[in-house]
């Protein structure tokens, strides 16, 4: 579990050095993955799990995720689906966080 977590921090390791945690859903659990994660980057790992009651209840760290895909979806619109490029996508998240930066000010 996690191969495409691994390579993608492979292939950004040099930009990642001032990370110091990583916030993982509970499908990342497992000792191998948070050591590969610490061998790459140097940085731990925290894992959002469930309690064993199917009731709702929000997760600490669980959230900053879930909001962030709500505010991408509200302020860039359905940006996913026309993007024809990669950086096209990544440039639409970047001036959509710059926005909601700004409006903390």
């Amino acid at each position: 579990m996690g191969k495409g977590c691994l390579i993608a921090l492979e292939r950004e390791r040099n930009n990642l050095g001032a990370v110091q945690k990583f916030l993982a859903d509970g499908g990342y659990t497992g000792g191998a993955f948070a050591l590969s994660v610490q061998e790459l980057t140097g940085a731990g790992v925290g894992i959002a799990k469930r309690n064993g009651l199917h009731r709702f209840v929000v997760l600490p760290k669980r959230w900053v995720v879930g909001r962030s895909f709500s505010w991408l979806e509200k302020k860039a619109g359905g940006f996913r689906k026309t993007a024809r490029k990669l950086s096209t996508s990544l440039q639409m998240v970047v001036l959509v966080f710059l926005g909601v930066l700004l409006r903390r000010l």
